[in-house]
C-alpha cells in the first residue's frame, strides 16, 4: 500500500506540473505503455492493473485538483517497433504523465518522444548506464531503480 500511496503521491506532482495544459479538460489523463499482450504480457499486465486500481481509489475521493484521473493504455509488447506508435498515440490523447514502458527496448525508443512532448514519465526499466532523470533537473522522465543489475547506488 505504501508503494500505491507514494506513486499517486508522485502522479499528484506530475499533474500538478501540467495543471496548465489540464485547463480545458474534464478529465486528467495518465498513459501506462507496456507489454498488456504477448509473451511478455506478465510483466506489462500487473502494471496496468494496479495504475488502475489505484486510480479507482484516488477518484474516489474525489481524484486530483477536481479531476477524476482517466487511465489510457497501449500495448507495445515490449518491443520498440510497436513502442514509438504507442507512445505517439498516447501523445495524441493527452496524456500529461505515463507509466512505462516497461522494457529497455520500448523505453528507449518511447523517452525521447514523451520528452519532445513536454510529458513526464516514469519508467521502472531504464537502459543501462542512463541517468536516473534525463534532461537534468527539472527533466521529465525519470526511473523508479535507483540501481541496474550488478550496479550500486551511489551516495
Amino acid at each position: 500500500m505504501n508503494k500505491a500511496v507514494t506513486w499517486l503521491a508522485t502522479m499528484a506532482f506530475c499533474v500538478a506540473t501540467a495543471a496548465p495544459a489540464l485547463a480545458a479538460e474534464d478529465s486528467i489523463k495518465i498513459g501506462v505503455q507496456g507489454a498488456h499482450s504477448g509473451d511478455l504480457a506478465s510483466y506489462g499486465v500487473p502494471s496496468l492493473n494496479a495504475v488502475k486500481i489505484v486510480v479507482d481509489k484516488a477518484n474516489a475521493k474525489g481524484g486530483v485538483l477536481g479531476r477524476k484521473i482517466e487511465v489510457i493504455s497501449q500495448d507495445d509488447q515490449c518491443k520498440p517497433e510497436m513502442a514509438t506508435n504507442a507512445a505517439t498515440k498516447l501523445i495524441s490523447d493527452k496524456a500529461v504523465a505515463v507509466v512505462g514502458p516497461i522494457c529497455s527496448g520500448p523505453t528507449k525508443a518511447s523517452l525521447p518522444l514523451f520528452q519532445q512532448a513536454g510529458i513526464i514519465a516514469i519508467s521502472r526499466h531504464f537502459f543501462v548506464r542512463r541517468p536516473a532523470t534525463i534532461g537534468g533537473k527539472g527533466g521529465l522522465v525519470h526511473e523508479t531503480s535507483a540501481t541496474a543489475p550488478g550496479e550500486t547506488a551511489a551516495a
